[in-house]
């Protein structure tokens, strides 16, 4: 599938930008050179996505059912054009609101005495966010105005969770490439979410099949086991000498 690189005019710093699994063309550089507007693929139905140069703070700004292309962008980054068949015929459209992307949140997840840090990116108001290493899962609430569309992009390190991913929008399941893209860039999981904000928040759940090793509490494990045998034979020669 077609990528999306940055790289300067000398040849050199070549950095892909995105990692999704759908087709994207068409790039356009803002004139301050950190966002990058382009087009990509879902199922055949082609959107509207702008993103930071380095790869962060990916927002889908079309949510239509109709072929988007031809994505232009001005030169400080706050109004974006392209060309819709919403109306039923090929036309321009701009965006009336900056598209400057949302700004990306780190959240610390202290799991035994190691610290992962979960990456949000929402243009949705988000709280609650915690992981579970019982249940293989990270959680969070999303809340919006009702009747407008979300989109929510997490950064997941895969040493925390890996494997094959299932995600649940008020414990409905979501459908990849459908309501969200999922990709991998080598340390992260990513995945971008769309959804529909209601009248009251909503939760959203993430599982994976494996999640961090359980390397950390085998090792207290066994520390406990060798303390204990050693108390008990400092125990017995105590016992031999008296």
């Amino acid at each position: 599938d077609a990528k999306i690189f940055v790289i300067n005019s000398d040849g050199t710093g070549l950095t892909q930008v995105t990692t999704n699994t759908t087709p994207s063309g068409a790039p356009i550089l803002s004139g301050d050179g950190t966002r990058i507007v382009y087009r990509a693929s879902v199922d055949y139905n082609s959107e509207i996505y702008v993103i930071n140069s380095d790869g962060s703070g990916l927002t889908q700004l079309t949510h239509n059912t109709v072929y988007d292309s031809s994505p232009a962008i001005n030169d400080d980054g706050t109004k974006i054009t392209y060309i819709s068949e919403v109306d039923g015929s090929y036309e321009i459209f701009v965006t009336s609101e900056t598209v400057l992307p949302p700004p990306t949140v780190k959240h610390n997840v202290l799991v035994d005495t190691t610290t992962y840090v979960i990456s949000t990116t929402t243009n949705s108001t988000l709280s609650d966010l915690t992981f579970s290493k019982a249940w293989r899962r990270t959680q969070f609430s999303v809340y919006g105005t009702t009747e407008t569309t979300g989109s929510c992009n997490i950064s997941i390190p895969s040493q925390l969770m890996s494997g094959t991913f299932s995600i649940y929008k008020d414990q409905l399941a979501l459908i990849e490439n459908v309501d969200y893209i999922q990709s991998f860039n080598g340390t992260h999981y990513i995945f971008n979410l769309t959804y529909e904000h209601s009248l009251q928040s909503n939760v959203i759940e993430i599982f994976s099949t494996t999640v961090i090793p359980e390397l950390t509490s085998l090792i207290m494990l066994s520390t406990l086991v060798i303390v204990t045998v050693l108390v008990a034979i400092y125990g017995k020669k105590t016992s031999k000498k008296s």
